[in-house]
């Protein structure tokens, strides 16, 4: 079976998980593949944090960047425990290591022209999309 996996997963064990950047919390829900997860608005960005074996937030919570909102689990289609966490530009799936690796070097207007060219280079390096 070959299955799309947007996102990377992080070595985790019933850690603190912290929003990476300040936004609005506009889901927190469960699934088979997924398990339990959180879904965090940042303007056109979002990001996805999923495995968790509890919430700290709730839907409308407001949270700003290194928020505590869950602790890490083993929930879903999983084979050991784990953080899955993923960044969406609107409503299509952007490599998060680029956003970790520049994660607290960057801030204000440097981040905001960091992640413009981010959604510009995949946009290059993806023709047809």
């Amino acid at each position: 079976m070959n299955v799309f996996h947007a996102g990377i997963d992080l070595y985790a064990r019933s850690d603190t998980v912290f929003a990476i950047l300040p936004g609005k919390v506009i889901k927190v829900s469960c699934d088979l593949i997924t398990g339990n997860y959180i879904i965090i608005a940042h303007g056109a960005y979002s990001s996805v944090y999923g495995h968790l074996s509890n919430s700290f937030v709730s839907v409308g919570d407001l949270v700003a960047s290194g928020t505590s909102i869950a602790i890490s689990g083993h929930t879903g289609r999983v084979t050991g425990e784990h953080l899955h966490f993923g960044i969406k530009h609107k409503r299509r799936f952007i490599d998060p290591l680029r956003m970790l690796y520049l994660f607290g070097k960057l801030n204000g207007y440097e981040l905001y022209l960091f992640l413009n060219d981010l959604v510009e280079f995949e946009k290059d390096s993806c023709p047809g999309d």
